[in-house]
């Protein structure tokens, strides 16, 4: 199953590979490519982190007050973190 999810992941950087190669760019295009990705990417990676904290932060409220109606918008949302204590 790890293999899976990694393999899946490495399309997209994979992909990119393919088409600086494959494309006659000059460096600079290159660099500028590659710059525009790594920043999607660290914004992206921002995005997702603040995303999971808040997360975090409603599932350690859920534990700490043993109720989960008041910390969910809908029952659709499931907090990353579940205690069984």
């Amino acid at each position: 199953m790890r293999t899976t999810v990694y393999s899946l992941f490495d399309v997209p950087s994979n992909l990119v590979v393919a088409f600086v190669l494959l494309n006659c760019l000059s460096i600079e295009t290159t660099l500028v490519t590659c710059a525009v990705i790594l920043v999607a990417g660290g914004v992206s990676s921002c995005f997702l982190r603040q995303q999971r904290v808040s997360t975090h932060m409603s599932a350690t409220l859920v534990m700490a007050t043993g109720s989960r109606n008041h910390t969910r918008a809908s029952e659709n949302e499931r907090p990353l973190l579940v205690s069984s204590v």
